[in-house]
C-alpha cells in the first residue's frame, strides 16, 4: 500500500543529503543500488471527460532480478 502526504507534510520530515539527492532506491533482497526504473505513461485527456488512465512503473533490480511494480489509475 502506498501513503499519500500533503507535500508541506513530508518536506518538514525530509533531510537534504549531502551529495544532493533527496533519496535512494536500493533493491530489498540484494541491497544493491543498481536498479532500473521503467515507465509507461497510458494517459490522456479530453474536454468532456478530463484526464484519463494510468501510469506503470516497475523498479527491478539489475544485480539479482528482484522487482516491484506501481500501477496509478
Amino acid at each position: 500500500m502506498v501513503e499519500l502526504k500533503l507535500y508541506d507534510d513530508w518536506k518538514n520530515e525530509v533531510q537534504t543529503n549531502p551529495d544532493g539527492f533527496d533519496f535512494e532506491i536500493k533493491c530489498t533482497k540484494c541491497k544493491s543500488k543498481d536498479v532500473q526504473i521503467i515507465s509507461e505513461n497510458n494517459t490522456g485527456y479530453s474536454e468532456c471527460t478530463g484526464l484519463w488512465g494510468s501510469v506503470d512503473f516497475v523498479i527491478k533490480c539489475k544485480n539479482c532480478g528482484n522487482a516491484y511494480s506501481i500501477e496509478v489509475d
